[in-house]
């Protein structure tokens, strides 16, 4: 599985020195400068701004969950005419900002990154027209490398639990707040929002014995040992990104087939 378009950036120093780099362009630009003169009054803005690309390219999610949403980003852009000029100029100077900030050059990094905001900017001036009302509840948008992110977290949720389902006698319940899945006993979580210092969606499975460290050493990017059931051998398994689908699956069967009943294998084995 890829690193999110966030890793590869260099994470959050990365975007902070982005957004810092992108607000003092904003401040030399004249049709730029206007509106971010407001902003520079407020000594957050940058680290705000800088949580916000993060998450949307991947990052875990601290402006949605200690900043504002979705809603409210756009109705600090909404009602305010034509701004076309002004759209230009923002996809400009974000551009020329990844220089600044010394973020990776690579083509298709680059390319990512520029789609991103001309589809952001272009989001934005759906409500531009005077009147225009935003509505509450607007989801937090998600950037890969192959552009917006169109299943979400329901999407993701739908993906594992049609996985775990199709083995013998699952049952699916709430434990601490997340989906779990249960064959006598829990054998997969899921947090398809993120969980503590692990912002992206993933799950925790069961894992045979070693099997935790061999794949940890050999792709940490995409495996990771998570808190509390990690030394039991659990593994976690990033759910964005690129996601191979079928090897989550082959995850997923492996911690049924470590903790179900010898009898829930033979049925499985047999096609039962």
């Amino acid at each position: 599985m890829r690193t999110s378009l966030f890793d590869h950036a260099g994470g959050d120093p990365a975007f902070l020195a982005l957004a810092a780099a992108f607000h003092a362009r904003c401040l030399a630009d004249p049709v730029l400068e206007h509106p971010f003169s407001h902003a520079d009054g407020n000594p957050d803005h940058v680290p705000n701004l800088a949580a916000y690309w993060a998450e949307v390219l991947g990052g875990p999610p601290r402006y949605s969950r200690a900043v504002a949403d979705q809603s409210y980003v756009l109705r600090l852009h909404a009602g305010n005419g034509p701004m076309d000029e002004l759209g230009r100029r923002f996809v400009e100077a974000f551009v020329a900002a990844a220089d600044d900030a010394g973020l990776p050059a690579d083509a298709e990094f680059r390319t990512a990154l520029r789609d991103y905001m001309v589809w952001a900017v272009a989001d934005v001036l759906v409500y531009g027209p005077e009147g225009s009302e935003v509505p509450a509840g607007v989801p937090m948008p998600r950037w890969s490398w192959d552009g917006l992110v169109t299943d979400g977290v329901s999407g993701v949720a739908d993906r594992v639990r049609a996985i775990c389902l199709a083995f013998p006698e699952v049952s699916e319940r709430p434990s601490h707040g997340a989906p779990a899945f249960f064959v006598r006993r829990q054998f997969v979580m899921l947090w398809p929002d993120g969980h503590h210092e692990h912002g992206f969606p993933h799950l925790w499975c069961a894992a045979p014995a070693g099997a935790q460290e061999e794949a940890v050493a050999a792709d940490p990017g995409r495996w990771f040992r998570p808190p509390y059931v990690g030394a039991r051998g659990w593994l976690g398994v990033r759910l964005d990104g690129d996601v191979d689908w079928d090897e989550v699956a082959e995850r997923c069967e492996d911690a049924y087939r470590t903790l179900a009943p010898a009898r829930l294998v033979r049925l499985l084995d047999s096609g039962g």
